[in-house]
């Protein structure tokens, strides 16, 4: 995981575009709102958790 944190850290900044299933917006926000962060930040938050999660098909 550190590994996954040190390139996005050494990668530049740039913005993206993502499109998210009705109803998921919301769900972001309260999920946000309860851990006190931006809902940004939980985005961010639970695409590094995939990340640490193993691979289904090894």
């Amino acid at each position: 995981m550190s590994s996954i944190k040190n390139v996005i850290a050494k990668t530049k900044d740039q913005p993206v575009n993502v499109r998210f299933p009705v109803g998921v917006i919301p769900q972001l926000d309260k999920a946000a709102k309860e851990a006190g962060r931006s809902r940004n930040t939980e985005i961010i938050v639970r695409l590094l958790s995939t990340f640490e999660q193993p691979a289904a098909n090894q």
